[in-house]
């Protein structure tokens, strides 16, 4: 059982620690807009995290955000990031404890989603999977949040 909450963390980033993430940007750097849907309400927060590297994803983010939540809609923005190829993990921590939620056999308690609505499946999905590219003049994505 304890194998189960143990990849349940790692498919959702449960490492995600938004205190200590560095911004990596230039400074001419484009601006990516995120719209993550399916948000069931304004309670907690979303903490979504960018990743530019494969072999990071879902652990080693790139830069953190972390947003009040509003029901339907919740628009992240990441500014001045360097045009190249990237992945978003996120989670709407509703009790904002700062911590993923899982429950029996560590299955979420918690939305969660990734960019392109890759889904997991026993592990985080793939990085190709949920991977996007930001180009010189910035992008702009959406994705929707699951909930257990």
């Amino acid at each position: 059982m304890m194998a189960v909450a143990a990849v349940w963390a790692t498919v959702l980033g449960v490492g995600l620690d938004v205190g200590t993430s560095v911004a990596v940007a230039s400074a001419f750097g484009a601006d990516l807009e995120v719209r993550i849907t399916g948000v069931r309400s304004a309670k907690g927060v979303l903490r979504v995290a960018l990743y530019d590297d494969a072999n990071d994803f879902p652990k080693d983010d790139v830069q953190a955000r972390v947003v009040p939540a509003r029901a339907d809609v919740t628009i992240v923005r990441f500014n001045g990031i360097g045009p190249g190829v990237y992945a978003i993990a996120a989670y709407h921590d509703e009790n904002d404890n700062n911590e993923f939620d899982s429950g029996f056999l560590g299955l979420p308690k918690e939305a969660y989603g990734f960019s392109n609505d890759a889904r997991p499946f026993l592990s985080a999905p793939p990085f190709e999977r949920a991977a996007f590219e930001v180009g010189t003049g910035g992008a702009m994505i959406e994705f929707e949040l699951v909930y257990p």
